[in-house]
């Protein structure tokens, strides 16, 4: 287990035997939430998680008696929880048998959370060894002459897609009035354009008409044709400055287009693209922008918005420290995000993992659950202020930008930071890097200043010999209710396999400290994994999760060499261990009890065969190994004399 789990395990009391309120869990938010870091943010993921689940788990409780059956887990948690195998009916009962090692029938708050908690920090664990994405060393354009670059600072950088003839390229607006074409492969300059000298402040290309959206500074909108690089559109004088704009097709339609523009009054406006088909083709006026509405969404500049087509709702960020969610056809704010302590200068929301990211003045970057009004996480790290933020989906990362030329990439799974780029070339005017994007087809991140640069793309393969045993495996166990197969090796270490896909699904190290396994076997279940060692010792494990459920006393420090499970005619279930001390140690298998359990008989007795005769001796050589048949107990000496039935 990682210290960022136990820390939370801890805080919880999930390893104790009492129960759990609502105000050690309250204590336990509030300490994750005060102390939240890139390495501890996805505790307070897991433990939003676990409210959530505690109270579904209370509510259903009906008796109150503290523990959930079969049925009332199952309908208390249908569509709340998700496993690997779906949240049906028969997938929620299979982890409810998983949960449930004992098999008492029941399931308590304890157990629920402690399995859920060593469940998702295994999975973490193996999710940092697949395949991984970093960055490798900065490209730029290559034979460039001083026509090429801007004059200024670049402000935006936008993918315009293939279309015809015409490969993937990207544009630039910049500072100096000038908008550039380069070809995405590798970043070629096409073309110039000037549109005066007033800054560029944004772009939006237009999914179907294939025209390129401009704002400036001059407080006036163009449209250009991509074809002819000529301007077929234009709205002058604006009430404020547009700083940031969105276009995309309206959902109902299948060639309305709408952009978004936000400006430095704090207002966002929605304009419908119309083409006027009595304007010649050449004409200036051939497309037009129908204002259809204005809001007042924040009080201070718009930094960044974007249209969510999930939401059908813009996601706007302001200096004003808020982000903002308006319903486009409502036209109605949805919510305000709080959370930043200084203005927010980036957004970016994530399709594949349906939350936002967001960055600002107090070089934090936060995730939201844009159904809750709190953040989920804050990833801290930045050492200036976040100035920009884009998601690689594919990868799973999250990459953010600061004031200081500094790229952060994090994963979204754990909110770790994989990897910290520094753009240590100099730049003129301005020695900063003022834009950033991700390009999911060519696979490279794209940074600008005075010219785009990319950062390519290293898929790392996974090491495989992380998935495989580093020393020698010594036991082995295949599970015929879960269709698992456990190993074990000398280093003790365990390994859980689906054996339909060949995949880890769980381990964990150092089950006996540093005594070696010798012996392996199942409860009569196939639920629990009982493990014995070189020195004695034996434990019982909920082998889903490497939860420690009990620990029996050994009677010497002799090696364990066999494990066998049985029930008696009056249902009484025992564990029965042999080995170096060459006789069969019982223990009675009370499942409800966590505490250290004593063997409750010993066969043969040693002192008693040697005051009677008539009891048998036992072995006089070590016990090998032990097995049942027929209701009898054999066990394998290691001399030449007979095995015994007892």
């Amino acid at each position: 287990m990682t210290a960022s789990a136990s820390k939370l395990v801890k805080t919880l009391k999930l390893r104790g035997a009492g129960k759990i309120d609502n105000k050690a869990l309250a204590a336990g938010a509030l300490t994750a939430r005060t102390n939240l870091s890139a390495d501890s943010a996805e505790n307070e993921l897991n433990l939003e998680r676990l409210l959530k689940a505690k109270e579904v788990f209370a509510k259903a409780d009906e008796d109150k008696g503290g523990s959930l059956d079969v049925n009332e887990f199952v309908t208390a948690f249908k569509g709340v929880l998700k496993t690997d195998e779906g949240d049906g009916p028969d997938a929620l009962r299979r982890l409810f048998a998983r949960i449930d090692a004992n098999a008492d029938g029941t399931v308590d708050w304890r157990e629920f959370s402690t399995y859920t908690l060593l469940e998702n920090d295994s999975a973490a664990s193996l999710r940092g060894e697949e395949e991984s994405t970093s960055y490798g060393a900065p490209v730029e354009p290559e034979d460039l002459s001083g026509h090429r670059r801007h004059g200024h600072m670049i402000t935006n950088i936008i993918s315009l897609p293939a279309k015809g003839h015409l490969k993937e390229r990207y544009v630039t607006t910049g500072k100096d009035g000038t908008f550039r074409f380069w070809q995405a492969k590798d970043l070629e300059h096409c073309a110039t354009v000037r549109t005066g000298n007033a800054w560029l402040t944004a772009a939006a290309a237009t999914p179907v008409s294939y025209n390129l959206c401009t704002a400036s500074y001059a407080r006036t909108i163009n449209i250009y044709e991509l074809q002819g690089m000529e301007i077929c559109g234009s709205i002058p004088e604006l009430a404020h400055t547009p700083v940031c704009m969105d276009c995309w097709r309206r959902p109902s339609s299948a060639t309305e287009e709408v952009l978004a523009v936000g400006d430095i009054g704090g207002y966002v406006t929605l304009f419908n693209l119309a083409e006027n088909a009595s304007e010649p083709k050449r004409s200036e006026n051939r497309w037009g922008l129908r204002q259809v509405w204005r809001q007042l969404l924040h009080t201070d500049w718009i930094c960044q918005l974007q249209y969510v087509s999930e939401l059908n709702s813009i996601l706007s960020c302001s200096l004003d420290k808020r982000l903002c969610l308006a319903d486009v056809e409502a036209r109605v704010t949805v919510k305000y995000l709080e959370g930043h302590t200084q203005g927010v200068r980036a957004v970016d929301w994530s399709r594949a993992y349906s939350f936002i990211a967001s960055g600002g003045l107090d070089r934090n970057v936060m995730l939201w659950n844009p159904f809750q009004l709190h953040s989920m996480a804050t990833l801290t790290g930045h050492a200036a202020a976040v100035t920009h933020i884009t998601i690689n989906e594919r990868s799973s990362q999250i990459i953010s930008l600061s004031a200081d030329k500094v790229i952060k990439v994090w994963d979204i799974r754990n909110n770790r930071c994989l990897q910290t780029l520094t753009d240590k070339q100099k730049h003129r005017p301005e020695d900063a890097l003022t834009c950033l994007m991700y390009d999911p087809q060519q696979k490279q991140l794209l940074s600008g200043s005075v010219l785009p640069k990319a950062w390519r793309a290293i898929h790392l393969k996974p090491d495989s010999s992380l998935r495989r045993h580093a020393h020698p495996v010594c036991q082995l166990a295949y599970n015929s209710v879960y269709q698992e197969a456990i190993s074990a090796d000398e280093s003790g270490l365990i390994c859980v396999w689906k054996v339909s896909t060949g995949a880890l699904r769980v381990r964990w190290a150092r089950a006996h400290d540093d005594a070696r396994i010798t012996s392996m076997a199942f409860d009569l279940n196939f639920r629990r994994l009982i493990t014995g060692c070189e020195n004695g010792g034996v434990k019982i494990w909920n082998f889903s999760s490497g939860e420690c459920l009990k620990e029996l006393q050994a009677i010497s420090n002799q090696e364990i060499t066999g494990i066998i499970c049985l029930s008696t005619m009056l249902k009484r279930q025992y564990i029965v261990t042999v080995g170096w001390e060459r006789c069969l140690v019982f223990y009675e298998d009370a499942k409800s009890d966590k505490r250290p359990v004593a063997a409750c008989r010993i066969v043969p007795d040693k002192r008693l065969a040697q005051q009677q005769a008539s009891i048998h001796q036992g072995h006089s050589s070590d016990i090998l190994t032990a097995a049942m048949q027929a209701g009898k107990c054999i066990t394998l000496p290691h001399d030449v004399s007979p095995h015994v039935a007892w």
